[in-house]
């Protein structure tokens, strides 16, 4: 089983695979499209309940085993982009307040310029 922050990417053939396998064992069982057991129009009542017994247990497994770590994992992933994005923002501010400050100084030196060149020009 996958760890809970551990999700690879190689764990999603395998996913794919048996639930892949599930979909054309409805469609086969119920003779229906591939399609119509998995958009869940296919009348699954038609099946009897040990099919029902096995499908359910299928997905309960991968649920487990592949999605409920998968989940946690991005719930990690979505937590620590929100804190990057924290951090960029203060960053920005950060920056742009650096930048006034440059842009400040820059204006104090300008003026001390066109006061020297005004102070040469009247002597």
């Amino acid at each position: 089983r996958p760890s809970d922050t551990e999700f690879r990417q190689g764990d999603v053939p395998a996913v794919m695979r048996v639930t892949g396998l599930v979909f054309k064992d409805i469609a086969r069982v119920l003779n229906v499209s591939e399609d119509a057991a998995r958009n869940g129009s296919a009348p699954l009542m038609r099946a009897n309940k040990d099919k029902l017994n096995e499908w359910l247990g299928h997905f309960a497994w991968l649920t487990d085993y592949y999605m409920e770590p998968l989940m946690r994992a991005a719930c990690g992933v979505a937590d620590t982009v929100e804190n990057l994005k924290t951090e960029k923002i203060t960053d920005q501010k950060t920056i742009i307040s650096l930048q006034e400050k440059v842009i400040t100084q820059k204006n104090r030196q300008l003026t001390r310029v066109q006061e020297a060149v005004k102070t040469g020009m009247e002597t």
